[in-house]
Order: structure tokens, then C-alpha cells, then sequence
């Protein structure tokens, strides 16, 4: 690691913490999967005012997570629910349709 040259383009696995810039107040938690960035679906708020805060990210090995704001629970879950590191198990099939005389309505 070279700090000098640390910088926007630096490759990284793992980027957390607040951004507040303009309007946007919320925290990122992106993780760089296989070369792509995989951000967070929930959009938690960031702290805005004029105090020090701590953030943690507890990654745990069942593929859960939690965040903390002040040592005070935010969100929790699933990591597989909340980013997209696996493919959908259903592929679409272009040429699929419904069979003639498919009625959309019946019970």
C-alpha cells in the first residue's frame, strides 16, 4: 500500500461510511464483487449534525450484516437479499410464451 498514490481510482473490496454532500445524507457500504461494485439496495441515513459519530459495518460469516451508528443498531439482514452477488436463479427465455387458449384470469 502506498498512501501517496491512495486516491478515486484506488482498487478497493470493501467501501464504508457517510456521505454527506448536498442533499444526499446516507451511508455507503459498497463491496467490489469479481470487479464490480455491488452498492447497498437500502439507502440508510447519515448522521448530519455538527457532532463526531462512529459507523460500523459487522460483516459476519453466516452472510448477515449490521449497522451501527453511535454502537446503536441501524440495519441488519441478509447480504445476498440486499446486494447482488449471485446471478437470479431464473434465466428468461426469450422464446418462451404461453401455450394457446392461456387464460391470465382463471382460478
Amino acid at each position: 500500500f502506498e498512501s501517496t498514490k491512495f486516491g478515486g481510482d484506488t482498487p478497493y473490496a470493501i467501501m464504508f461510511g457517510p456521505d454527506i454532500c448536498g442533499a444526499q445524507k446516507k451511508v455507503h457500504l459498497i463491496f467490489n464483487y469479481k470487479g464490480k461494485n455491488l452498492d447497498w439496495q437500502k439507502k440508510p441515513t447519515a448522521e448530519s449534525d455538527k457532532l463526531t459519530h462512529l459507523y460500523t459495518a459487522i460483516i459476519r460469516q453466516d452472510n448477515t450484516y449490521e449497522l451501527l451508528i453511535d454502537n446503536v443498531p441501524k440495519e441488519k439482514g441478509d447480504l445476498k437479499k440486499q446486494w447482488s452477488f449471485l446471478a437470479k436463479k431464473e434465466i428468461p427465455d426469450p422464446k418462451a410464451k404461453k401455450p394457446d387458449g392461456w387464460d391470465d384470469e382463471e382460478d
